[in-house]
């Protein structure tokens, strides 16, 4: 399943900042090899991890993605231990208040890998 080197995720780290927004520091590497690993798993025309930047970098839509909410604020992506799935740590809103405001509440989303896809545990 180790499909995914660390240049690699660098580089993925980077894409998903210029893209979306979303700062992947180095310590949140492990979560997003299990991300991309997992997609690995669904496509078998993309070989590695290198072949799936490419991919992206070529702008197909065939990418997962997950709704985490509306102006959320991600602070830290982290492995489950327990579960080996992803543990997302997130300012969201309260409920009533525009999502033009600031998030200010404290929430985590986990997710786990089912056949190939990423799901809300």
């Amino acid at each position: 399943m180790n499909r995914v080197s660390e240049p690699v995720l660098a580089d993925l780290a980077a894409l998903l900042k210029e893209r979306v927004g979303l700062n992947v520091r180095a310590d949140g590497h492990a979560a997003l090899r299990l991300a991309v690993a997992a997609r690995l798993d669904e496509l078998a025309e993309v070989p590695d991890g290198a072949g799936y930047l490419a991919v992206l970098r070529g702008g197909t839509t065939k990418a997962i993605t997950l709704s985490l909410g509306k102006n959320v604020l991600v602070q830290k992506l982290e492995l489950d231990p327990q579960t080996n799935g992803i543990i997302v740590d997130m300012l969201d809103h309260d409920e009533g208040v525009p999502v033009d405001t600031p998030p200010t509440i404290q929430h985590k989303k986990r997710f786990v890998v089912k056949n190939g896809a990423i799901v809300p545990r």
